[in-house]
């Protein structure tokens, strides 16, 4: 944990019907890494980049065709078995099967996106009949609806209106609708038609400015739609009957003016009833949503068996069908995206990898064990490269980084990558942040009332909390200490949701607004409470937190400083060593250092009766003190003096000599011509690539 696991380079071969078994194995194996064989310039067969490429991409339309189908088997309110196990445990109870039932990886990838494929198109199919009778079974509603409300839209003025073009006419009866759009339609252009509420105040302004005052419209909203069928899908929009009236013209400009813009706003034509086949067509609204949901129910339970098939678990228990698919295209994508570090030579492919020490005899022992019954199958070779081998390859003399790590050190980890990787055989900075990471939250989260709230949903993470694949399982120590700290600086605060705590006596007697300190008491704990009642109790507090933040910053930035140093160290990288880590650490100690220092020394001396020094004002004038902080004005002024030169000098060791080390590094053509090391250099590299 606190460097690196030690990494060895292997060279695997193997012929190429072992490819696929070879490669698979190694595609999803955690411990293993690939690598290029040799330098940049290195370019893998064209034929092998063609296939991975074609692979590839039909394994991402496959996770998109089983996408739309989780998104389906949700709609319906269908059971969905999830992972349970890691994707690497059910990656191996996968080949597992395949090798029980003599099935090749490739033919169940195959046979896999077929029956993905077939089963998709059906479903699409009945999807689509599905959704185009929902819309049929709207539209009659919606129309039965509306000649329900007919008889409202046409007032009787319009009627008697009508009346002057076609004159008297007693064989209508005025109080049926039918017989008044009878009369209109002679003379006038009427539209009857539904559309969404939302679009009808936008349509009767376009229309008035369209055909001005010559036109008439009524409208009444309909009543929601609670089929329960319709339903099923989405909650429809609220409808609204619009009944359209203006005159006749010679050419009927105004006419289609109007028909042009209606479809714009989703507004669907209904026929006007005559009086005499109203009761016809009320009947066959009946039967027709009669039949439309016999055939509906009859799609639905199709699709349910369709989708049924894709939730219900088949090949491995307890997981669903959708999620064995997503596995084996999964598995297939990844042995694809590995193909490009493939050489092949004379009839073989050779890949090189890098894993750690300790796991090598684990892979030798399991590869051998791979298709063990198959007399057909050829077993891969594997060799490790030596380190004289690797020498002469630039590219793999840097192995990777791997730690070990448990489910208390991986959160911790994962927010050291977050900033970057450390090299390998580096220090790991995650082990000083499983304590820096946490206390620093407690010192800006301080309070042991929101402590405690944090503390106790971290105790219910850690003891109840055993789903793998939560979120909170994987934070939950790191909760828990940030609970502890948090407490732990809410004590030091004596802060208790923003209330001062009273655990003992305080050390001031309260005489109206004045505060005497008690002779020679201290108060056990943390801050006294009865700070909390004095006028300056905020600015006491926030210098007492930011000068306390402050201390602990810097000391976390030396440590940080330090570790590079060890590394230039453990590495031979004197340059790092002498002009990095050792200047910014003496340049940090001599400024933050020493106003860290001058802090602690503030806080130490008592400044009863007489007025405390300002730090900042001791840092505006460093190079004269007219009130010393400690010693006597002269012994300060000299050691700040002293601080002042040693940062300068810092300074530009810092910024001078190592960009031109490496200038002239660069321009010597022996390093450059070639990479192989001498023997008696050997044991100085070996240190830095790892030991076999």
């Amino acid at each position: 944990m606190f460097r690196s696991q030690t990494m060895t380079l292997h060279q695997i071969m193997f012929a190429p019907e072992s490819m696929w078994d070879t490669m698979n194995y190694l595609a999803h194996n955690e411990h293993v890494m690939f690598t290029h064989n040799y330098g940049p310039n290195y370019k893998p067969t064209n034929s092998l980049v063609l296939y991975a490429n074609k692979k590839i991409k039909r394994c991402e339309e496959l996770f998109h065709l089983l996408g739309n189908i989780e998104a389906k088997i949700k709609e319906f309110d269908l059971p969905l078995y999830e992972f349970k196990k890691t994707a690497g445990e059910y990656v191996k109870e996968i080949d597992d099967y395949c090798y029980r039932n003599s099935i090749e990886g490739q033919k169940l990838f195959e046979e896999s996106e077929s029956i993905a494929k077939a089963k998709a198109t059906l479903l699409q199919n009945q999807l689509d009949n599905f959704d185009q009778m929902l819309e049929k079974r709207l539209r009659t509603i919606e129309s039965q609806m509306a000649f329900k409300e007919i008889d409202e839209l046409v007032p009787y003025e319009l009627a008697f209106a009508a009346d002057s073009y076609v004159g008297n006419n007693t064989d209508h009866n005025e109080n049926e609708p039918s017989s008044r759009f009878t009369k209109l339609d002679k003379r006038f252009n009427s539209i009857l038609g539904i559309l969404p509420t939302e679009n009808a105040l936008k349509l009767q302004k376009l229309i008035f400015r369209v055909a001005k005052e010559n036109v008439v419209i009524r409208s009444k909203n309909l009543d929601e739609v609670t089929d329960s069928l319709v339903n099923v899908k989405s909650k429809q929009k609220n409808k609204t009957l619009m009944f359209i009236l203006f005159p006749k013209g010679e050419h009927d400009i105004v006419f289609q003016r109007i028909s042009s813009v209606l479809p714009s706003f989703d507004f669907v034509t209904l026929e006007i009833p005559s009086s005499a086949n109203r009761t016809e067509m009320a009947l066959n609204f009946q039967n027709e949503l009669e039949d439309n949901r016999n055939i509906l129910l009859k799609t639905k339970a199709e699709i349910n068996t369709i989708l049924d098939s894709f939730s219900q678990p088949k090949y491995l228990p307890k997981i669903s069908y959708l999620y064995f698919l997503r596995l084996v295209f999964k598995r297939e994508e990844n042995f694809a995206r590995h193909l490009i570090f493939l050489e092949e030579k004379e009839g073989f492919y050779q890949l090189q990898i890098w894993l750690p020490k300790d796991y090598s005899d684990t892979l030798n022992k399991e590869l051998d064990q791979m298709r063990l019954s198959d007399s057909n199958f050829t077993k891969p070779k594997i060799v490790e490269v030596s380190f004289r081998d690797m020498s002469r390859m630039p590219l793999l003399s840097k192995p990777p980084t791997a730690f070990k790590l448990n489910e208390f050190t991986a959160p911790f980890q994962n927010i050291v990558d977050t900033y970057g990787v450390p090299r390998y055989q580096e220090i790991n900075p995650a082990i000083f942040t499983i304590i820096t990471f946490p206390f620093m939250f407690g010192l800006m989260f301080g309070d042991v009332g929101h402590g405690t709230l944090l503390l106790a949903f971290a105790l219910y993470a850690v003891f109840w909390v055993q789903d793998r694949f939560s979120m909170l399982y994987d934070i939950k120590w790191l909760l828990l200490l940030m609970g502890i700290f948090s407490v732990y600086c809410g004590l030091i605060y004596n802060e208790f949701f923003s209330v001062p705590l009273i655990l003992s006596s305080s050390c001031y007697e309260r005489e109206g607004d004045k505060f005497t300190r008690k002779p020679d008491c201290v108060y056990p704990f943390g801050t006294d409470w009865m700070w909390a009642q004095s006028a300056n109790e905020t600015s006491f507090t926030n210098s007492f937190k930011m000068k306390f933040s402050i201390i602990i910053g810097v000391v976390q930035m030396l440590v940080g400083i330090a570790l590079k140093g060890f590394n230039g160290i453990y590495f031979s990288s004197y340059v790092d060593l002498f002009f990095e880590a050792i200047p910014q650490f003496v340049f940090m100690a001599v400024t933050f250092g020493y106003m860290s220092f001058c802090i602690i020394i503030k806080w130490l001396q008592d400044w009863t009766g007489r007025d405390s020094i300002s730090i900042i004002q001791v840092f505006i004038s460093l190079f004269s003190v007219e009130q010393p902080l400690y010693a006597d004005a002269a012994t300060q002024q000299l050691i700040q003096r002293i601080f002042i030169v040693t940062a300068f000098v810092c300074f530009l060791l810092m910024l001078i000599p190592k960009p031109l080390i490496l200038y002239f590094k660069s321009k010597n053509p022996r390093r450059n011509s070639a990479h192989r090391l001498p023997d008696d250099e050997f044991d100085q590299q070996h240190k830095l690539i790892g030991s076999v």
